[in-house]
């Protein structure tokens, strides 16, 4: 069941980032009185329910940023921008997940932890390098590279690294 108090903190956690097609900037909902989150509580309960986002809602924007290596559409990177009332439900829903989450995720799972960013894992695995190197240990590792939002290895090859190093 979705939470007030959620929705609420959701929004206090929404970022400044940009519009979308419903005319309304993330900060826009932040700061609200409380009344007008119950309002918004209150309609995103009622869209779970009927299951069913209104059309405006599910529609995004999808500028194309240069990656500064070329005009050609194969190197710039899509950002779609969500409308800001999905992504406050996005954040309350998550946040309703963590407890969940936390109850059975790994240690050396990073994503989905608000208190982790991308650095943090930089920074440990580079002490994990250096630590592996100082010992003379031999270190492996693996990579995948999602291409334009497709995942570009080739599954036979994989599977076949896979089974060489006994990792399948």
């Amino acid at each position: 069941e979705l939470r007030l108090d959620d929705v609420v903190d959701g929004a206090r956690d929404l970022g400044n980032g940009a519009g979308s097609l419903d005319g309304l900037l993330p900060k826009d909902l932040k700061g609200l009185p409380r009344v007008a989150y119950e309002w918004v509580w209150k309609l995103l309960k009622l869209i779970e329910h009927q299951r069913k986002w209104p059309a405006l809602l599910l529609r995004g924007l999808i500028p194309f940023i240069p990656k500064g290596e070329g005009g050609d559409p194969i190197q710039q990177r899509p950002l779609c921008t969500l409308a800001a009332l999905y992504r406050l439900w996005a954040k309350a829903r998550l946040r309703a997940r963590v407890l969940w989450f936390m109850a059975w995720a790994e240690p050396e799972i990073a994503s989905g932890k608000p208190w982790i960013c991308s650095e943090d894992c930089v920074v440990e695995l580079a002490a994990l390098v250096e630590r592996a190197r100082a010992l003379t240990k031999l270190l492996v590792g693996a990579s995948c590279d999602l291409y334009k939002c497709f995942d570009r290895i080739d599954r036979a090859i994989q599977e076949e690294v896979e089974r060489k190093w006994a990792c399948a």
